[in-house]
Order: structure tokens, then C-alpha cells, then sequence
């Protein structure tokens, strides 16, 4: 089904969204520092190599470390941050004293989690988003590092059983994820990376998504203003109408020929004199 197209309103409304991010990734090694030698791994890896600006270093389940936006962030300052995390990660890879190696890879995820709750900022409409999302997710599909990451169990393509309810609910490990703990639509489509290209090339694509979303709130908003004024323009024209009619009677009135009321009956009562005695 086609989606409108977003005007400059919808993309700058888009960049207002909180949106958090997570990044997962393998790393182990060793910092030599003097004569000591730390090793580095998903618990302690923050600790060790420093911390990014907008972030917060953690841990999944499994064995991966996760770069998480530490706040709900609109989408507009995302772009600095994703810039951060790639400068942070060249760096750490780079130093003489480091060997450490990363690894990102289709099983490891980059998920970005999209504000559905109006008391928290600016929200999606999650009938609007996910129809955006159908229609625009084969662009998405591209922006993987890996195409094997569409073949992944935990980020399964949204089918029509997962749509037969309605858009209130969807099970787990799907492209697209309704969190009620965090109130967000989670997309989880993308793989992990650390180019910085590419991940700026999947904000600019979040951007166009959520302003289309936006757009179709948008254009329902217009279309119910514009009824909202005809109608009211109708009510108008209607007023008018009765109103014309209602002074062409009183004029036809005045116009016609009243038939004319004799006076009313009166006879001359004569009342014998009073008799005399």
C-alpha cells in the first residue's frame, strides 16, 4: 500500500522522537599498562577503555558486550552519538597497548527502540509507524552488513498471522517489537556494526520512516479540519437558506389582500322613562 511522501514538517517533527539505541558486540583482549596486564571483556570493558559520551556499557544474556543509549534520545542528537560510539570503538582497536579484538557479525544486533508513549515526548502512531514499516522495510533490508542477518531467528519478518490482530501486539523475536516495558516500538532488523557510515545511513532511514508515519497523522488532521470546515460552511449555507426563506414569507405576507372585517353589530337600545306615580 503506498505511503504519502513526508513534507519538511513530518522529517523535522521526526528528529524530535526519543529513540535509544543498543549495540552489540564480542570483545576480549588484553590492556598492558606498565607491567600490568588487564584483561578486557563484556563486564568490565567500560571500566577499561573509557566511556562514550551518550552511552552506557553493558552486558545481554549471552556473551556479548551492549552499548546502550543511556537516555531516551531524540532522534536528532542520535546522529553525534552514533559518530561517538565509531570514534570510541576505531580508538580502542587502535591503541599500541591494546590487544583486544572486536567482532560484530549477523547475530549480533543493533536494535533501536522508537517512543509510542505520549507523556514521554513525542510519540509514534503504532497503526501509522508499522504501515510505513511494510511499506519501506525492503529499503531497511539493505542497510544489513550482513544480508545473512535477514535469515536470523531472533528478528523474524512480520508475517500476516503476526497482523491478524490488529497492530496492538506482536510475540517476540520479530523485525518489529512492541515493548510495553519500555513503551516503544523496538525495530530489530539490523545487525551489529561499528561503520560509521552505515550507521548514519540507518538514522537517516529511521528519520524517513518516523516522518512518514507522521505525514499520514498529519494528513488525517488536515482531512478532519477540512471536513470540520465544510461542514461548518454547509451549517452556514443552511442558515442562510432558512433565513432568505424565512424573509420571503414575511414579505409575501405583507403583500396580500386582507379581506375587509365589517364593524361590529350595534343597535340603539331606547329605554322607556321611568313611570310617574
Amino acid at each position: 500500500m503506498p505511503v504519502p511522501t513526508p513534507g519538511e514538517e513530518a522529517l523535522a517533527l521526526a528528529l524530535e522522537v526519543p529513540t535509544g539505541f543498543e549495540i552489540e558486540f564480542n570483545i576480549k583482549g588484553t590492556v598492558i599498562d606498565g607491567e600490568l596486564h588487564r584483561p578486557v571483556n563484556r563486564y568490565n570493558y567500560g571500566d577499561i577503555l573509557g566511556r562514550v559520551p551518550g552511552w552506557q556499557s553493558g552486558n545481554d544474556p549471552g556473551d556479548n558486550a551492549e552499548m546502550r543509549s543511556e537516555r531516551p534520545t531524540p532522534l536528532g542528537e542520535q546522529f553525534d552519538r552514533l559518530r561517538a560510539f565509531c570514534e570510541w570503538t576505531d580508538e580502542a582497536m587502535s591503541r599500541d597497548n591494546v590487544g583486544l579484538r572486536m567482532t560484530h557479525g549477523k547475530n549480533r544486533s543493533c536494535h533501536v527502540h522508537i517512543n509510542r508513549n505520549p507523556s514521554l515526548g513525542r510519540a509514534v502512531n503504532v497503526e501509522h509507524f508499522v504501515e510505513a514499516w511494510l511499506a519501506m522495510r525492503d529499503e531497511a533490508y539493505q542497510l544489513c552488513a550482513d544480508l545473512g542477518r535477514l535469515d536470523v531467528y531472533w528478528c523474524k519478518r512480520l508475517s500476516d498471522d503476526d497482523l491478524d490482530g490488529g497492530i496492538a501486539y506482536y510475540g517476540k523475536c520479530r523485525e518489529l517489537e512492541r515493548s510495553n516495558h519500555f513503551q516503544t516500538l523496538e525495530l530489530r532488523i539490523w545487525d551489529s556494526t561499528s561503520d560509521a557510515d552505515l550507521l548514519l545511513r540507518r538514522a537517516e532511514f529511521l528519520q524517513r520512516l518516523i516522518a512518514t508515519s507522521i505525514q499520514m497523522e498529519l494528513d488525517v488532521e488536515a482531512a478532519a479540519h477540512a471536513r470540520a470546515e465544510h461542514n461548518a460552511e454547509v451549517a452556514d449555507q443552511a442558515r442562510e437558506r432558512l433565513r432568505a426563506a424565512d424573509e420571503q414569507a414575511w414579505a409575501t405576507l405583507g403583500q396580500l389582500a386582507l379581506p375587509s372585517i365589517p364593524p361590529p353589530y350595534t343597535q340603539e337600545v331606547h329605554h322607556a322613562p321611568y313611570a310617574t306615580v
